[in-house]
């Protein structure tokens, strides 16, 4: 909500769960794969947890990914998933929920600098 508000993105899609996640990530949409900007990504989300997303993630074709950013997103500050995060290069940043205005701000400043 705080990023439609924002206006800071030209299309949102919101998914319930990481595999429905997957799926979008490989439904083409006008010939192409979504390839999403940014993907904020919960560690605790039902069905799968956003580890196990990350796994199957890696396995997609790289026409799927195509991602600039995944920020992983927590309700709790485990500095053992902190750490995990730190140590998987596809994961650029950890923040916590819920996401406030000063910390899209300071997403866009590090990974958008380009767009403002």
């Amino acid at each position: 909500m705080i990023m439609k508000r924002a206006g800071c993105a030209e299309k949102i899609v919101c998914v319930e769960n990481g595999l429905r996640a997957l799926e979008y990530l490989q439904t083409p949409e006008h010939g192409n794969h979504p390839q999403p900007d940014l993907i904020l990504l919960d560690i605790n989300m039902p069905g799968m947890t956003g580890w196990e997303f990350l796994d199957r993630y890696k396995d997609l074709e790289a026409a799927c990914r195509g991602v600039k950013v995944i920020l992983m997103l927590t309700t709790q500050l485990d500095p053992a998933d902190m750490e995990k995060a730190r140590n998987i290069a596809e994961i650029d940043g950890f923040m916590h929920k819920p996401m406030t205005v000063e910390m899209l701000n300071e997403l866009l400043r590090k990974h958008f600098e380009e767009y403002l």
